[in-house]
């Protein structure tokens, strides 16, 4: 019998066997934990993925106990209600992507291509030789963080600094389970973050980055304010 929670530690340790047996056996199955369902084969990923009218990225627009939990938190968790490219559809996601777009077009992306071989390299000369390794924790999530991290166009003294601040506040918002601490650690982030990137918001753009399109919108108006700035900065050096 097909059976989905994401919450297990097993699952968390290793998901591969319960998506492979959901593909196989439910490959759009009822969770009734999250009260949804949880499709895992593609072509039923992707229709989803397509078809805005239907479905949506935000869990807040749905219904039951979790989105109101989740609609609790971000109310609490610094930048919890700001958009971003991970729970907007329709125009307003458009809008965000087209801010951000021209930084992952192909001809940007080749330009970051030497950065990305020597990231990949870096990393391949860390994996231990003669014993097993877990490529998930030493390559597979370390690769797309360093990648962005350069993509993202921080100040060079400022680029680790920054990239844990964002990711402390967008594990924060993101984790309706995120502790009072955590929070607080959030809060302070934000403040930080906003007085590191603000002068160089104001100082107009930089280059073909994430930093320079968002400074970018900021210059001409289009509605891109500190903490959108901020929402948008942390989505994406965090999750990529």
């Amino acid at each position: 019998m097909a059976f989905f929670d994401p919450t297990r530690p097993s699952y968390r340790a290793n998901p591969y066997p319960a998506l492979a047996q959901l593909r196989r056996d439910d490959p759009v199955h009822w969770s009734a934990g999250l009260k949804a369902w949880v499709p895992t084969r593609y072509a039923e990923c992707s229709e989803v993925l397509h078809d805005g009218r239907r479905f949506t990225t935000d869990p807040a627009l749905t219904e039951g106990a979790r989105a109101e939990a989740i609609i609790a938190h971000r109310a609490s968790a610094p930048l919890g209600t700001v958009p971003t490219l991970g729970t907007t559809s329709g125009e307003a996601h458009r809008e965000l992507r087209r801010i951000v777009n021209p930084v992952f077009a192909p001809a940007a992306v080749r330009k970051v291509t030497p950065d990305i071989v020597s990231a990949v390299g870096r990393l391949l000369e860390r994996l231990p030789t003669g014993e097993a390794f877990d490529l998930m924790e030493t390559f597979a999530n370390p690769l797309p963080k360093q990648v962005m991290l350069g993509v993202m166009g921080f100040p060079e003294t400022e680029a680790d600094h920054l990239q844990r601040l964002l990711s402390n506040i967008e594990v924060a918002r993101s984790n309706p389970r995120s502790v009072p601490a955590t929070m607080a650690a959030a809060r302070s982030a934000q403040a930080e973050a906003a007085a590191i990137l603000e002068p160089h918001l104001a100082g107009g753009p930089s280059g073909e980055t994430v930093l320079g399109a968002l400074a970018r919108s900021w210059e001409n108006g289009g509605g891109m304010g500190i903490d959108e700035v901020l929402s948008v900065a942390a989505h994406i050096a965090t999750v990529g």
